[in-house]
C-alpha cells in the first residue's frame, strides 16, 4: 500500500507596517528639501505637497509592501495617473518614482538614511537610463506627494509628481 502525504501551503498574509507618523512627516519634510535643492541647483521652481498625491503614492507603496514587487501599476492594472484621478485630481502632466530599500526599519535616522540612498541612486542616473532624475527635474511638475510601507521583503517608497492644468 503507497500513502500520499499531500501538504498544503497556506499563505499569511503579513501586514503593511507604516512610519510612525512623526517620522513619516520627518522623512517626508527631508525628501521635500532633498528634491526641491535638486531642483534649485537646476534653475526650477520649487515643489509643494499635494495632499491627494500624498493618497496615491501612499496608496501605490502599501501595494509594492503587500505584493513584494516595486511597480508602477498596482494590484488592479491602474497606472499612476490613473490612481490620482480616480481620488479626484485633474493633472496635466503626472511622473512617478518607486524605491525600495530591503531594511524593515522604523527608526527615523535608519529611514532617513535609506531615503538619501535612494535618491543618490535616482539623481546619478545617465541617459539614457535616467526617468528618475528627470521626474525630480521636469519643469511640468509643480507638487509632489509621497508615500511610505513596510512590507516582508522591505521599505518601498513612492513619489508621485504634479503638474496642473493652467
Amino acid at each position: 500500500m503507497i500513502a500520499l502525504l499531500l501538504t498544503a501551503q497556506v499563505a499569511v498574509a503579513q501586514p503593511v507596517l507604516h512610519l510612525p507618523p512623526l517620522v513619516a512627516a520627518s522623512v517626508g519634510a527631508q525628501l521635500l528639501e532633498r528634491l526641491n535643492a535638486h531642483r534649485r541647483l537646476a534653475g526650477l521652481r520649487l515643489l509643494r505637497i499635494d495632499v491627494i498625491a500624498v493618497q496615491a503614492a501612499q496608496q501605490q507603496a502599501d501595494d509594492m509592501a503587500t505584493t513584494g514587487n516595486l511597480v508602477h501599476g498596482d494590484k488592479y492594472g491602474r497606472q499612476p495617473m490613473t490612481r490620482y484621478e480616480v481620488l479626484g485630481g485633474n493633472p496635466a502632466y503626472y511622473g512617478e518614482n518607486v524605491g525600495f530599500y530591503g531594511s524593515r526599519s522604523l527608526d527615523q535616522l535608519d529611514v532617513s538614511r535609506e531615503i538619501s540612498s535612494l535618491d543618490e541612486l535616482m539623481m546619478a542616473e545617465l541617459p539614457p537610463n535616467d526617468g528618475h532624475r528627470l521626474n525630480i527635474l521636469s519643469e511640468h511638475f509643480q507638487a509632489v506627494g509621497f508615500g511610505f510601507a513596510i512590507g516582508p521583503r522591505g521599505f518601498f517608497f513612492d513619489e508621485d509628481f504634479v503638474g496642473y492644468r493652467r
